[in-house]
């Protein structure tokens, strides 16, 4: 019932063992010698077969500025290591005719006080390679999340989608 032919990736490979195989297995040991096998005999991103991987950030929420990958998650727990105001952060990348995106950092302070912009990006600057840091800070009062409380990247991109414009 695995299929593994050579139309099919290796990471097309390990989802169809990892859906198939629990309904197959007749024993956890083989499930666990057939996933080794799997494992040890396919890189599972091509190219890259060192383990263990790290997944730092969804696909979509990844901020691409000039040609580098930047994971908003970084970017983020450096904003709130540099500051203990800072209550809230969504790093988000916005249009930019330079950079492709630019990293920009929307905060929530505490008490909804201000925090220097200058000093807030100085100290993230000490904690982050130079392109992985924001180009501008933006504060509001309330970030928006949807009903189970994830803050909605999608709607800050549009709402400051002409920031820099």
């Amino acid at each position: 019932m695995f299929h593994s032919g050579p139309k099919l990736n290796a990471a097309m490979r390990l989802a169809l063992l990892l859906l198939w195989m629990p309904m197959a297995a007749r024993a956890a040991d083989d499930y666990q010698r057939r996933v080794e096998q799997i494992l040890l005999r396919t890189p599972l991103i091509d190219g890259h077969n060192d383990l263990p991987w790290e997944i730092r950030d969804r696909f979509k929420d990844v901020i691409k500025t000039g040609g580098e990958n930047v994971s908003s998650i970084e970017v983020e727990l450096a904003i709130r290591a540099a500051h203990p105001d800072v209550l809230e952060v969504a790093a988000i990348g916005l249009p930019h005719q330079h950079w492709g995106e630019a990293i920009t950092a929307v905060i929530v302070t505490q008490n909804g006080g201000s925090i220097d912009a200058n000093m807030l990006l100085s100290a993230v600057r000490e904690r982050l390679s130079p392109f992985k840091c924001p180009k501008a800070v933006i504060h509001v009062s309330e970030l928006p999340k949807t009903a189970t409380g994830k803050i909605e990247k999608a709607k800050l991109r549009r709402t400051y989608a002409a920031y820099y414009q």
